[in-house]
């Protein structure tokens, strides 16, 4: 059964991460401001890639004051090729335990999930991860043996005093640069609004 070459893996290219795509965080917009103006410009970097992004977006309010539509508009460019789109988001206001509201996103996709962060891929724009069929790179790198030493830090100073962790590949300057890449994802949206 299966010779030499057989099987999927010589194609098999794997899913894309949350990293490669672009992300929204609602939590973000509603910290830089999104709340307060009518229609504006959304700036962001990509901390992965050292791109500026960009889109324009319109809040419409709806009869239901607990919701909102939000138009996005805005060109995706991947080598010689450009896209142009326009989508329509439900955002959606939840009370809290402790009071006040969270706001979330419905999902454009045809799952009508409540999510906090939307991705965009070549192709199909903003949805959910489900949708656009995303994994973590963690998921992708993930190491039992790394594992055992989150989890017990006398471990890890038994391993470091032995040298263990540089047979391993370990690094903790990895993780770090991993944990900057999600803090500055979700400080550096800027809102402006436009007339």
């Amino acid at each position: 059964m299966g010779g030499c070459g057989s099987g999927r893996w010589g194609w098999y290219i794997g899913k894309r991460t949350v990293e490669e795509t672009g992300i929204i965080d609602i939590d973000a917009l509603i910290e830089a401001g999104l709340m307060e103006h009518k229609s504006g410009v959304i700036e962001w970097m990509n901390p992965a890639s050292g791109v500026r992004n960009h889109l324009r977006y319109l809040l419409v309010p709806t009869d239901n004051p607990s919701r909102f539509m939000l138009g996005l508009f805005y060109t995706l460019s991947w080598r010689s090729r450009s896209e142009k789109h326009a989508q329509r988001i439900a955002l959606v206001s939840k009370p809290q335990r402790l009071g006040g509201v969270r706001w979330y996103f419905f999902c454009p996709m045809s799952c009508n999930r409540i999510v906090r962060k939307l991705y965009c891929v070549l192709g199909t724009g903003y949805a959910c991860r489900h949708c656009q069929k995303l994994t973590y790179t963690s998921c992708k790198e993930h190491d039992s043996r790394r594992g055992v030493f989150r989890h017990n830090p006398e471990r890890l100073r038994a391993a470091v005093k032995a040298g263990l962790l540089l047979a391993m590949g370990y690094s903790l300057a990895q993780e770090r640069r991993r944990e900057r890449k999600l803090l500055a994802l979700t400080s550096g949206v800027t809102i402006t609004s436009m007339p």
